[in-house]
């Protein structure tokens, strides 16, 4: 991401999150928010949240957001976690996949969020442009994401590659359970996590080079209920680590993290 290093923060568009952008918020949405390819069932869902988590990838703050989120369909169009986008729905027997194009934001990083990153300098929020496929066999989904900033934020790319199963534990409440991981490139990793010379000096940190590789991996749980036909709530936990270059940065002084969310969505 960028130069102003990573996930932002200018108050109007900060988000908490561990090293895998959003990936609380991620299951929040998709345990809060049925799929947005529901057999091309057209729709709008709208909800409101909060997240509690690490406040820039890395960090030992933690605090809460509020996170106001929007799931709807038209046709093939959709809103959602990925932002604007296209997706076409294919069923194969007992498979089901999908594949598709979105347009979204990602995060960004402001030095004022904690005092052992100031002078790094900001990352600005990401524009980025996004490809993914999910198979869905049964209640198992595995999902693939590949992301590029197509804006003036972290100017490069990641992989996250999502593993789900659900359990319906009553028929009003449902249980999702799986991993994430995140690979990105040189440039995402520079800048997030990486440290040159004039930021040494400006910040007090240590040099650190950033290459392409892993950057995190998080195990994610969240129960859904439905209170009625249009009302559903929902809770979500994960517990994630940074791993290599990441991990060893001076920008990262903790390396394990915790993250909580809980909301509640209305569909019309």
């Amino acid at each position: 991401m960028p130069h102003t290093v990573h996930p932002s923060r200018h108050p109007s568009a900060t988000r908490r999150h561990g090293p895998l952008a959003g990936l609380a918020l991620a299951t929040l949405l998709a345990v809060a928010v049925p799929s947005s390819a529901e057999a091309g069932e057209n729709k709008l869902i709208i909800g409101l949240g909060a997240e509690y988590g690490p406040v820039f990838p890395g960090s030992s703050k933690s605090g809460v957001d509020p996170v106001p989120f929007v799931n709807a369909r038209w046709n093939a169009l959709f809103v959602d976690r990925r932002g604007l986008g296209v997706d076409l729905s294919r069923d194969v027997g007992a498979l089901s996949y999908r594949f598709g194009l979105a347009l979204g934001l990602g995060e960004g990083r402001d030095d004022n969020d904690d005092n052992r990153i100031r002078g790094l300098g900001d990352v600005d929020r990401s524009i980025e442009a996004k490809g993914f496929v999910e198979v869905e066999i049964a209640d198992l989904t595995v999902g693939l994401t590949i992301a590029q900033d197509v804006g003036s934020g972290h100017e490069g790319r990641y992989v996250d590659l999502e593993v789900e199963q659900s359990f319906d534990l009553t028929p009003s409440l449902e249980l999702s359970v799986g991993p994430r991981l995140r690979w990105a490139d040189r440039r995402y990793s520079k800048a997030f996590f990486g440290v040159d010379a004039g930021q040494s000096r400006r910040s007090g940190l240590a040099r650190h080079t950033a290459g392409g590789g892993f950057v995190g991996a998080e195990l994610e749980a969240g129960l859904r209920y439905s209170i009625s036909d249009r009302w559903s709530t929902n809770v979500s936990v994960g517990v994630g680590r940074l791993m290599g270059d990441a991990a060893s940065s001076p920008v990262s002084k903790s390396d394990t993290y915790l993250t909580l969310a809980t909301g509640v969505a209305y569909r019309f």
